[in-house]
């Protein structure tokens, strides 16, 4: 008798088989990877069924007391099936210190020919899946210093605390989408607090959206979106900064201020070279801003500035507490050719129409009075140049009145020359001249500058500077004071 097995014939044939494998990973020590420990046990069952045409399979694995590099693992149990082109995760789970928990499908028709072949398209482009991973009561301190080298990066707070959340993927890897949540309750400054993650995203030919981002800590809400085409990077993120003192409690900070802001960053920047061609624009503003010990009253602050091909552009700030006003605008060259300059070209041009120390210095400061100032610098950062005039009137010390007065210095190759200094009130006249060569270079203190000054005065008067000195009259006086500061 003669015959043949025609493929029409195999495919059609019945496939049944179970395997139920139980044995240690010491005996097969020479085919694990370098990072596994030869430890741990495996069990479980394998069934085969369907036909050759059309065939099934179920896996109900689990591996038990395994080691990857300095991470015990309890457990690992895999439940997965393949039916009709389909790859099933029903759970794939592990058990370290919390646990991750993956399931999805992966539908492999496109890509095997059950829907029409490929097409000259890679699996990438055609293979459909939907993964959904979740971590519960994970301590990432202990991850982070079994897996990572040395133990992980230094200078870095530790992450003590709990971590939970949800990663859902869905699409191809050509045209996907995905949501993401991340819960952390922990103390990795020191003060306990809890830290949201929420982000969601779309793939798209070359293009990557990131929408939805939202991420909460103690006292702050950090809320944007952006993409990615064409390797670009766009992006608007805004920062509320709803109770600055809770936040900087949070973050081991105490030198804080109190009150409100919100702080947002827009702008884009190429992703093979970030620090050129890039532009950015950063706005601040403060309507309730207060620093304990200095400006105990609520303070409003706006700031814009501007970042672009290496400039940073303060295009314009504002501060105002009770009745001070103080205004900024300047520049400075930041970048070349995206590497950071060492001495960049600057400038700096501080107003103020009205001005009252005692605003800032929490009833401390022991000068008061109303001032108008105009200040600018310029040059390079580490030999600037400048000039403040400073003009002021109802003026007191510590409550003495003092009268009126004028300030005009420089600032030239680090020494401060006093052009011009003039007090002028009921008690005489007083006025001064001089040069200290204060600072060495840059804004460095000189280790002991030598000074030069010369004062003169007219019609003083010491009663009327304080009534308790025992002198009495009209005096006159010219000094000449040099040497040094120490």
């Amino acid at each position: 008798t003669e015959g043949r097995l025609h493929p029409q014939t195999w495919r059609g044939m019945s496939i049944s088989g179970v395997i139920e494998p139980e044995f240690d990973l010491s005996h097969f020590a020479s085919f694990l990877p370098p990072d596994v420990a030869p430890r741990g046990r495996l069990s479980g069952r394998l069934t085969l069924g369907g036909t050759f045409a059309s065939p099934t399979a179920r896996a109900d694995l689990e591996l038990q007391d395994l080691r990857f590099r300095r991470l015990p693992i309890s457990r690992i149990a895999l439940a997965a099936s393949w039916q009709g082109h389909t790859l099933g995760i029903e759970s794939l789970d592990l058990t370290s210190h919390g646990a991750l928990s993956l399931s999805g499908d992966l539908d492999l028709s496109p890509f095997l020919g059950g829907r029409g072949g490929r097409r000259g398209k890679g699996w990438h482009e055609v293979v459909p899946f939907v993964l959904d991973l979740s971590a519960t009561r994970i301590d990432p301190a202990r991850w982070v210093t079994a897996l990572a080298p040395k133990g992980g990066p230094r200078g870095l707070p530790p992450l003590t605390g709990i971590l939970e959340g949800r990663l859902h993927l869905e699409g191809t890897l050509q045209r996907l989408s995905g949501e993401m949540k991340v819960r952390f309750a922990g103390a990795p400054f020191g003060v306990p607090g809890r830290v949201g993650l929420q982000a969601s995203l779309t793939h798209r030919s070359g293009e990557t959206k990131f929408e939805k981002i939202a991420i909460t800590a103690p006292g702050m809400k950090l809320s944007g979106e952006g993409n990615v085409a064409e390797g670009r990077v766009e992006t608007a993120l805004r920062l509320h900064l709803l109770d600055l003192r809770r936040s900087g409690d949070f973050l081991g900070r105490d030198a804080f201020p109190a009150g409100s802001a919100t702080l947002t960053l827009s702008g884009h920047f190429p992703l093979e070279a970030p620090r050129q061609r890039h532009a950015l624009q950063l706005t601040l503003r403060s309507e309730d801003l207060r620093i304990p010990g200095r400006i105990e009253f609520p303070s409003r602050l706006r700031l814009d500035a501007t970042l672009r091909d290496g400039r940073v552009r303060l295009s314009g700030m504002r501060w105002e507490a009770g009745e001070s006003r103080l205004s900024a605008q300047g520049s400075i060259d930041l970048l070349q050719k995206g590497r950071l300059r060492r001495n960049p070209p600057f400038s700096l041009t501080v107003e103020s129409e009205r001005f009252d120390p005692t605003d800032f210095g929490g009833g401390a400061f022991p000068l008061s009075g109303k001032f108008s100032a105009q200040m600018t610098l310029d040059g390079k950062l580490e030999a600037p140049r400048g000039r403040l005039r400073l003009a002021g009137r109802d003026l007191a010390l510590r409550g003495t009145p003092l009268g009126e007065g004028t300030l005009d210095i420089t600032l030239t190759n680090g020494r401060v020359g006093i052009e011009s200094f003039l007090l002028r009130g009921t008690q005489g006249r007083i006025a001064m001249t001089g040069e200290i060569p204060l600072f060495s270079r840059g804004f460095r203190i000189a280790k002991d500058p030598r000074i030069s000054l010369h004062l003169l005065g007219e019609d003083l008067d010491p009663k009327r500077l304080h009534p308790t000195l025992p002198l009495a009259g009209a005096f006159s006086l010219e000094a000449e004071v040099t040497g040094t500061l120490h």
